[in-house]
């Protein structure tokens, strides 16, 4: 499994190809919700209600997102309505 991980997937050169456009993507969702907060669900305000730090609660936040996820919400946030197909 390991060989085949590693020769399919993290050494595949279509993967390593869109690596920078995830890196991206990634970037940015944290941006947006490091100026927003407010716009995460319910239970990671509460963290920051409670006192987390900001950064530790957003990293939490999109590091528990899919992929399919995360890219749905990149999407919603940053690619025009009229765009999406």
């Amino acid at each position: 499994l390991r060989s085949f991980m590693f020769e399919n997937v993290y050494r595949n050169p279509r993967a390593k190809g869109e690596e920078a456009k995830a890196k991206r993507m990634l970037q940015e969702l944290y941006r947006y919700y490091q100026a927003r907060p407010g716009e995460m669900p319910e239970e990671y305000i509460q963290l920051l209600e409670k006192g987390e730090r900001q950064e530790r609660v957003v990293c939490d936040y999109i590091a528990g997102m899919t992929d399919q996820y995360s890219t749905r919400k990149f999407q919603e946030l940053y690619v025009p309505k009229a765009w999406q197909t």
